[in-house]
This record gives structure tokens, C-alpha cells and sequence, in this order.
């Protein structure tokens, strides 16, 4: 017997965004201001792909000053059926909205386990 038969049809697709907890690179961000984007996030993926869920992960990077920026992010996701050209453009963008608001160099998205940086 199949995995499908057993569970019926599967959301193969994961997308994902990894929220830093810092602006300005390495310039903490209020709680306040942290879960803002989060939320907006989570609402921004629940139209795009029907639902969404957040964990809060610790990174770390070594900057371009050499430092190494170690914090708390979240990881916003969401599980798809399909992934069309339109709605990665539509995370692109969210992305970069993202990197420019915060300051930040770059913000990880992570498509089907493998990860980009978009700046």
C-alpha cells in the first residue's frame, strides 16, 4: 500500500523564510517589531499558499565585517500541492521587501530543502 493511498493526497512542496531577529545586520530588533513581521509573514503566506506555520531556530553568519552575527530568527513556512513561477516571484519579492526593510544584507529562503539568499 502507498503513502497516498494510506493519507490520500500529500503537500509536497515546502517554502520557507527565515526572519532574522536583527536589523541593520546585527542591531537587535524590538520583540514588538519581531513578531510584526512574523505575523505578516504568516498572513502573507496563508493567502499565497492556504496556511502557514512558524518555529524560532538560532543562526549564525559571519558577516562581511568578519564578525560572526549569531541570533534567535523564526522560520515562516508553508506546504504546498505545486509551486508556480507566480508565487516564488511572490516570495522573491516578499524577500527582498524583507532584506530592505530590516537592513539586512541578504534573508534566506528555503525551497524544497534547498536554500537561497536574496538580497
Amino acid at each position: 500500500m502507498s503513502i497516498s493511498t494510506i493519507f490520500g493526497q500529500g503537500l509536497a512542496h515546502r517554502v520557507s523564510i527565515l526572519v532574522p531577529s536583527t536589523k541593520n545586520v546585527d542591531q537587535p530588533m524590538s520583540q514588538e517589531d519581531h513578531n510584526s513581521t512574523v505575523d505578516s509573514l504568516l498572513t502573507q503566506f496563508s493567502e499565497l499558499f492556504g496556511g502557514a506555520s512558524a518555529q524560532s531556530l538560532l543562526g549564525g553568519y559571519v558577516a562581511h565585517n568578519e564578525q560572526l552575527v549569531k541570533e534567535v530568527i523564526t522560520e515562516v513556512y508553508s506546504f504546498c500541492e505545486s509551486l508556480s513561477d507566480e508565487s516564488l516571484e511572490t516570495v522573491k519579492g516578499i524577500s527582498q521587501t524583507l532584506a530592505q526593510t530590516l537592513t539586512q544584507e541578504s534573508i534566506a529562503v528555503i525551497v524544497d530543502q534547498t536554500m537561497f539568499f536574496v538580497s
